[in-house]
């Protein structure tokens, strides 16, 4: 297990796509972050009040699209390429495998949060610092690594299940997109008022009197 992670993280130092989505990710957390400052500004300027919390966790659910990339393209070169073959060859069991790839694609998915954290943090000269304070920041982040773990274990079984490294970007890019669909259906549903008004109508009449209505309950 300990080779399996060391011959990982090595690779992962030198894998061109973790270090094209870090800069990838580092670049759209700032420029939605400078926008967002910007649209801040003009809303504060007509009066209305903008916080660094509207905006600094709204690129969380892009981390699940890096995510499936990256392990659908770092898993699938291992098929490519016979390094998972070797590694059954060599007698390595498949769950010890599995759990190795998947602490190396958690541990990339990581260092995604935290370069999408630091990007969002060129808001803070516009809109200060958060107002929820540091365990609201605390519950957010972990709450980040915590659907991070979870999708990361998802695309890391589509990609060694797959021995197509096209098919499985595919797959994991959908998959991650349906999840996003569906997590904002679930939001919006919980998020509609009730429409029970607590007033009951047993019995409505009307009578005409002169000129003006009355109403007899």
């Amino acid at each position: 297990m300990g080779n399996l992670l060391t011959a990982g993280f090595y690779r992962l130092g030198k894998n061109k796509v973790f270090w094209l989505g870090m800069l990838a990710m580092l670049a759209i957390s700032a420029g939605m972050m400078l926008n967002a400052s910007r649209q801040a500004g003009v809303m504060m300027a007509e009066g209305y009040l903008r916080t660094l919390d509207d905006y600094y966790f709204k690129l969380a659910p892009v981390i699940g699209l890096f995510c499936a990339i990256f392990a659908s393209l770092f898993i699938g070169t291992e098929h490519s390429e016979g390094t998972l073959r070797n590694k059954i060859v060599v007698g390595r069991t498949r769950p010890a495998i599995y759990l190795a790839n998947y602490v190396i694609c958690f541990a990339a998915g990581v260092c995604f949060v935290v370069v999408w954290l630091l990007g969002g943090l060129v808001g803070i000269p516009v809109l200060g610092v958060w107002e929820m304070g540091a365990n609201g920041v605390l519950l957010y982040v972990v709450t980040a690594l915590c659907f991070t773990g979870a999708w990361t274990g998802m695309f890391t079984l589509l990609a060694m299940l797959s021995s197509n490294k096209a098919t499985t970007a595919v797959l994991a890019i959908l998959l991650a997109l349906g999840l996003l669909v569906a997590a904002a259906l679930l939001y919006n549903g919980l998020c509609v008022p009730e429409l029970n008004s607590g007033m009951v109508i047993t019995k409505m009449a009307w009578r005409w009197q002169s000129r003006h209505p009355t109403r007899i309950m």
